[in-house]
């Protein structure tokens, strides 16, 4: 049996692309403002590109 080790995108572009389609969900259901799961998942999304964002900033 074989395993794959996920690892988390350290892609700045492809973290906003996820933290856009959570974004963009939104604009078409704003029911989701006020749903805590996809509310979390933004907070998250949004954590996870920040952090990619600025350690990309500190290597150019």
């Amino acid at each position: 049996m074989s395993r794959v080790a996920l690892f988390p995108s350290t892609d700045p572009d492809r973290l906003w692309e996820r933290y856009a389609v959570l974004a963009r969900a939104i604009m078409s259901d704003q029911t989701k403002l006020i749903d805590r799961d996809h509310m979390q998942a933004m907070a998250r999304a949004h954590d996870e590109w920040r952090a990619a964002f600025l350690a990309s900033e500190r290597r150019a």
